[in-house]
């Protein structure tokens, strides 16, 4: 069982009870208030740019499943003028499973 995150921590937080106040309710749970208010900001170009990759090294793994990181950068390079590193590639290739 992992450890809840804060954002995980914070549906507990209810910002309508009538005794406790946000900051208490926080510090019960071993957060910082601002923890409650936080809102993560969505980079839209850098999403679209992930997509692009992850489509390719799929397109990529799906004809050739037995390309390791080097050969996959190297196929990247020159098949789709795509230019990320190894670790990179590696991240994707487990997000993709």
């Amino acid at each position: 069982m992992s450890p809840l995150r804060p954002r995980k921590l914070t549906q507990f937080v209810d910002p309508k009870h009538p005794s406790l106040t946000i900051t208490r309710q926080a510090a019960l749970l071993g957060l910082d208030r601002q923890a409650y208010y936080y809102r993560p900001i969505v980079n839209e170009a850098e999403l679209s740019r992930l997509k692009v990759h992850m489509d390719a090294v799929d397109e990529i793994y799906t004809a050739r499943p037995y390309y390791g990181t080097r050969r996959m950068q190297y196929e990247l390079e020159k098949a789709y003028g795509i230019c990320i590193g190894r670790e990179r590639i590696r991240h994707i290739m487990r997000c993709l499973g």
